[in-house]
């Protein structure tokens, strides 16, 4: 789909589609579009300051280092060291080396200093320890050594230690400044506007730093209401971790859907805007048009809006877009992320993932391969490496290989050589075969791929087309829980009738069940607002709307059935209480009686004269008082207040309300004409006690 309007901006999208993604960023790069900034390492003596200045270099200067690997690998007659020194970029590669030398050498110094920062951030300091050994032996003595230098120094514990997802250095804080601040200088033009981003990482930050931008212009709502959301954390070898974070939201802040649903009628990518919201709603317009309201307690697959992933971008319009780029995109991605715009698109980088203008056209417009294999080790140097048996090399590839193999996204021949060497097969044998793509690590960026291919493989029954996906992850849906014998006819009509007709057929049943499932969460929601569960807690009722998401049906019968048992609970008090009224009233007969006959008298008087001060409001002030007095009399008798709480809790509030109100203000009590009735008109004109 080609969105944009200026004829040269449209030209690019046609090369992008064509797979001349470099062309189509030098149109952009050469019209001013593509800006990299600076980012300023700290120059502090802090722990704190040492400590990223390291992890900063050292991340620096590994990229670009893999970067000249790959470049020289294809020159022939110079050994590696010869290739590398006459690269373009070495003389860069050294000055980031030296940065981390320098810090390397002032932690391992002081190692007690440093030891719980290194321990908080999970640095492995094995390659830091390597800095400083003899690098004339061979590679296994060389970590043999620095093994041995962290041992002296007490850090030898960190070796081997992994980080958790989005733990890495922070290196792109300047250029996400700069994005900021000509997107807040557009966001003032009102503007259809998008930020996006590769990492979650990235992205939450953009988002907490518009919104803070936003809170004190006073372009969203001060008070903020904190949701339990569910969020996916995907690291670099496409591992998923599922996580239930706390996210603030305002008025006026934007929401993106992080899930399909086909009962609100959302996508993951649906995008809106928040008209209004308490602890227990939601109220959200799409950009598309549509307004609903939805539970954030029962729906949690959303986030902050302002900024999102370039997966989540797919589909998505707008007039101005505002992208940060880095090192792990390619093609597929620069792509989707370059072609989100109709008017403009704006994009940045750090001069830490792009140390030179070249290097933006050459990194995003690499092979859509999830990681190849030449961003860790070639190919050649993964086999020499294996033959050392280096315990600790060993353990890096055993790691290494395995998460390679799951995530079925290695290239093939740097898969093939390391196949070879553990399995013992010939290189003549094409492990091409071997190698299996599993569909749930599949990145939603290979959606973009499959525009670039002509050709598709049907020819094996393994084959899932992208619509029969979509359907079998549909039924992972809990509205879909009890729907056994549709599926089963889905896949005897798949086999008999062929998937399209199959897919129509399913399409014509799913929706029963989601607007059955999503009225059986709507019921589980009222019933808990039921007064008769007001002694349940609120961390009671939220765990019953958690399970009501998997099973609603079982949770309605649950609280039906404390609704009874408190229905009935209630119902025994009331009746021993009248009973120990009957039993009071056998004791002293006459005195009873009088006093029923008297307060009859009473109730009657109090509503003949609230009928008449609601007929003529301005009736004398003589009139209001007399009322006042009356329900100040029936207040005082703690028998008929008590019985009439347990027949009537508004009826008796109501008494005692009037009963403390000022003489002018006693007819605006408030009490309906229908629960006056219900309240006074017992037995003969009056309560019968």
């Amino acid at each position: 789909m080609v969105r944009q309007k200026e004829e040269w901006q449209r030209e690019a999208t046609v090369l992008f589609g064509k797979q001349e993604s470099q062309k189509a960023i030098q149109a952009y790069q050469m019209r001013g579009h593509i800006h990299l900034v600076e980012e300023k390492l700290p120059d502090g003596h802090s722990v704190e300051d040492t400590v990223k200045r390291y992890e900063s270099s050292a991340r620096t200067s590994g990229l670009i280092f893999r970067e000249i690997l790959k470049d020289v690998q294809a020159i022939e007659g110079k050994n590696f060291y010869e290739k590398a020194k006459d690269h373009e970029d070495y003389q860069e590669f050294l000055k980031w080396r030296d940065s981390q030398k320098e810090a390397g050498k002032e932690i391992l110094s002081q190692p007690e200093i440093y030891r719980s920062t290194l321990e908080k951030r999970c640095l492995d300091p094995l390659e830091m320890a390597r800095l400083f050994v003899d690098k004339g032996q061979n590679k296994k003595s060389q970590y043999k050594e620095a093994a041995q230098l962290l041992k002296t120094k007490g850090l030898e514990h960190l070796i081997g230690i992994e980080r958790a997802p989005g733990q890495g250095v922070e290196v792109r804080d300047a250029a996400k400044a700069a994005l900021i601040e000509d997107w807040k200088k557009a966001y003032k033009e009102d503007q259809s506007l998008l930020m996006m981003a590769y990492s979650n990482r990235d992205v939450r930050d953009l988002n907490e730093r518009a919104k803070n931008q936003l809170k004190a212009s006073g372009d969203i709502g001060k008070e903020e209401f904190t949701y339990k959301i569910t969020s996916e954390v995907e690291d670099d070898f496409g591992r998923k971790t599922k996580l239930r974070e706390d996210r603030s939201f305002a008025t006026g802040d934007r929401i993106v859907f992080t899930r399909n649903d086909g009962g609100l009628g959302v996508k993951n990518g649906s995008i809106g805007t928040i008209l209004s919201l308490d602890k227990n709603k939601i109220e959200v317009r799409l950009d598309e048009g549509k307004t609903f309201g939805f539970s954030p307690n029962l729906f949690s697959s959303f986030d902050q809006g302002w900024a999102i992933t370039i997966h989540k971008s797919q589909g998505t319009t707008v007039e101005k877009s505002f992208l940060l780029v880095s090192h792990e995109m390619n093609q597929n991605l620069t792509y989707v992320a370059m072609t989100r715009h109709k008017g403009d698109v704006q994009v940045y980088g750090s001069r830490c993932d792009f140390w030179r203008e070249g290097k933006v056209e050459d990194i995003l417009s690499k092979s859509g391969e999830k990681l190849s294999a030449a961003d860790y080790l070639d190919s050649h140097s993964l086999a020499k490496l294996m033959k050392e048996e280096d315990r600790f090399i060993s353990k890096l590839f055993t790691r290494l290989s395995d998460e390679l193999h799951a995530m079925g996204a290695v290239s093939k021949q740097a898969f093939k050589s390391v196949a070879n060497h553990f399995l013992g097969r010939t290189p003549e044998r094409d492990l091409g075969r071997d190698i299996i793509i599993k569909s749930e690590v599949v990145r939603e960026e290979n959606r973009a791929q499959e525009l670039f291919s002509q050709k598709k493989d049907l020819s094996t029954k393994e084959y899932i087309s992208p619509a029969l996906r979509a359907i079998y992850e549909e039924w992972k849906h809990p509205a879909f829980n009890k729907a056994e014998f549709i599926k089963k006819v889905f896949e005897k009509g798949l086999k008999i009738h062929g998937e399209e007709k199959a897919i129509a057929y399913w399409e014509s049943k799913k929706e029963g069940f989601l607007q059955n499932y999503y009225q059986n969460i709507a019921k589980v929601e009222t019933e808990l607002n039921s007064p008769l569960l007001s002694q349940l807690t609120e961390k009671w009722k939220n765990k019953a709307r958690e399970f009501a998401k998997q099973d609603p049906l079982k949770v309605l019968d649950l609280v039906n059935k404390l609704k009874n048992q408190e229905h009935e609970r209630r119902e025994r008090t009331a009746a021993e209480a009248r009973a120990a009224q009957e039993q009071q009233l056998k004791q002293t007969p006459t005195e009873a009686q009088l006093k029923r006959e008297h307060l009859d008298g009473v109730c009657l008087k109090f509503k003949q004269l609230d009928q008449l001060i609601k007929e003529y409001p301005t009736a004398s002030s003589s009139y209001k008082e007399d009322l006042k007095q009356f329900a100040q009399e029936l207040a005082q008798e703690n028998d008929f207040m008590s019985f009439l709480k347990l027949c009537d809790a508004k009826g008796a509030k109501t008494i005692e309300r009037i009963a403390g109100m000022s003489p002018d203000l006693t007819y605006n009590h408030g009490l309906e004409e229908h629960e006056y009735s219900h309240s006074m008109d017992r037995g003969r004109g009056g309560y019968s006690l």
